[in-house]
């Protein structure tokens, strides 16, 4: 059996008990409360839809949905998830913010961050929870990360990335933020394969 040089560097990093860890942080509803309104256009009603409602919806035929809004960034930071962050960024661990807002929001996020004293991590705004996918395939591609810590708010996000996290034989965590901002461990595995 061939062993490739990622391979090779990740039974190195093992025998020394080495982890690099990449912490993904969701935007809305995990790092910070938000009033950003999706519009959804549905039988000629409009009615807008926050983070949550939004998280919760389904798609209908003939659904038109404007998500103008979300280039806008203005809420209050979570405290309990803010505070993970200043540590992980204090001891120079890796760390990306994968937001499904539109890539316009980036800047205002960036600036979110600054209005509130603090430096903002790299952005991917994926325009959708699906683009949110090939994001963390290409940051683990481009890495070399043993371990995944993922914050989110959304379940099915947190369920889809941890296959692609596993998929690509590194081991996984989720951290679910509940919208009272409690957190709770909802999976942690370890590497099942090598890649």
């Amino acid at each position: 059996m061939k062993i490739t040089r990622r391979q090779l560097r990740r039974l190195i990093s093992e025998s020394f008990s080495i982890r690099k860890t990449l912490f993904v942080f969701d935007f809305d509803d995990t790092l910070a409360h938000t009033d950003s309104m999706v519009r959804l256009e549905r039988d000629s009603e409009l009615t807008d839809l926050d983070s949550g409602a939004f998280a919760a919806y389904s798609f209908e035929p003939g659904d038109q949905l404007d998500f103008a809004d979300f280039n806008r960034v203005s809420g209050k930071l979570i405290a309990n998830t803010l505070a993970i962050l200043n540590n992980a960024q204090r001891t120079g661990q890796d760390i990306v913010i994968i937001t499904a807002r539109p890539p316009g929001a980036a800047a205002g996020i960036q600036q979110f961050f600054a209005d509130n004293n603090m430096e903002s991590p790299p952005i991917y705004a994926t325009s959708g929870s699906a683009n949110k996918l090939p994001v963390m395939r290409n940051l683990l591609v481009q890495g070399d990360y043993d371990h995944v810590i993922v914050y989110e708010d959304c379940m099915k996000n947190i369920e889809k990335l941890g296959d692609v996290v596993r998929d690509m034989g590194v081991s996984y965590s989720a951290i679910c933020i509940d919208h009272n901002t409690t957190m709770r461990k909802i999976y942690e595995s370890m590497r099942t394969k090598l890649v």
